[in-house]
């Protein structure tokens, strides 16, 4: 992992963290946000690497209902959601990315904003 950092607990604005993808397993579970109440996203992921190579991509995060969701993205790129319960301040939920190349590994920029 090159870099990882939590946002701070409202989330505003845009963030870019460089992340890796290693070859045919996933990496760790990164925190990239909290979702303090009810809160639209956008993941958009890119690989920065010299030889590049597709890569596999998953967000997990909490749905308005607190139901735990796990979806893919990385053929597209990039993802939008909602995440976190409405009118629910004081549980914050994390939201997590995680990704595997599917062949050499790659360095991936993700850029977290809101839609």
């Amino acid at each position: 992992m090159l870099e990882s950092r939590s946002l701070p607990r409202e989330f505003k604005g845009l963030v870019i963290l460089k992340l890796y993808a290693p070859p045919l397993f996933w990496s760790p579970w990164t925190s990239i946000a909290e979702a303090t109440s009810q809160w639209a996203f956008k993941i958009t992921a890119t690989t920065e690497s010299q030889a590049p190579s597709p890569f596999e991509a998953q967000v997990k995060y909490f749905d308005e209902n607190g139901r735990q969701v796990v979806k893919n993205f990385g053929l597209t790129g990039s993802i939008v959601f909602k995440a976190g319960r409405p009118g629910v301040n004081t549980d914050a939920q994390q939201i997590f990315v995680r990704f595997r190349s599917v062949s050499i590994g790659q360095t991936v920029r993700v850029t977290v904003n809101q839609p």
